[in-house]
């Protein structure tokens, strides 16, 4: 009966190591795991390739920051890039998170691009936003 109450406290202890060691470490994942994402997972609901340069999110400073944002239009469009943004960054006091008002201390958005075009008689957000909705 003991060794059972060892064996589960010592599994419990290495649970809750691996907890607070991704916790403690996130700034140094938590922004290549969205980056993979985006380019992974993010094309199989829009069908088309998105890009993702950099992504840094840091949940104790308040701050998440991606550059080179680039969505590509769907087959059959005349223009490659269907949107695009150079920098977006967002800075909050997270102090703040949990309450009933946010304080916002930076909000930068640098070199949006977006291209409105008709591809096979409607435009081509029409056909991303239906591909991302998925079979109807």
């Amino acid at each position: 009966m003991k060794k059972i109450i060892k064996r589960t406290l010592a599994v419990i202890g290495c649970i809750l190591l691996v907890l607070v060691l991704a916790l403690a470490l996130h700034p140094l994942w938590l922004g290549s795991a969205v980056k993979c994402g985006a380019e992974k997972i993010g094309p199989k609901f829009t069908g088309t390739p998105i890009a993702l340069a950099n992504c840094d999110i840091n949940l104790y400073g308040g701050r998440v920051a991606f550059d080179g944002f680039v969505l590509d239009n769907p087959a059959g469009a005349s223009e490659k890039v269907a949107a695009s943004v150079g920098a977006f960054k967002v800075v909050v006091d997270p102090a703040t998170v949990a309450s009933d008002v946010i304080v916002v201390k930076e909000i930068t958005i640098k070199d949006i691009f977006a291209s409105y075009i008709d591809v096979n008689g409607t435009n081509n957000f029409d056909v991303i936003a239906a591909n991302a909705a998925g079979p109807q």
